[in-house]
C-alpha cells in the first residue's frame, strides 16, 4: 500500500460513524446522478417511465433489449 493510500485510510478511520454514513450517502447520490445522466444521454427521447424501466433492467442485470411490460 502506498503512503497516500495509508494516510487516506487513517483519515477515514478517524471519522465518527455518522460522518462515514453521510459520506457514503453522498457518494451514492453522486453515483446515481451520474447513472441518470448517462441514461439520458443514451436515451434522449425516453420518458421518465421508460427511464425507470431501463434503470430496473440494469439493476436486475437484464439485457438492454429485454421487453418492457
Amino acid at each position: 500500500m502506498d503512503e497516500a493510500r495509508r494516510v487516506q485510510l487513517e483519515v477515514f478511520r478517524r471519522w465518527p460513524p455518522a460522518e462515514r454514513v453521510r459520506r457514503g450517502m453522498e457518494l451514492t447520490r453522486l453515483a446515481l446522478a451520474a447513472r441518470d445522466a448517462r441514461l439520458r444521454r443514451q436515451h434522449p427521447d425516453a420518458t421518465e417511465e421508460e427511464l425507470r424501466w431501463i434503470r430496473a433492467r440494469e439493476a436486475l442485470g437484464l439485457p438492454h433489449d429485454a421487453p418492457l411490460p
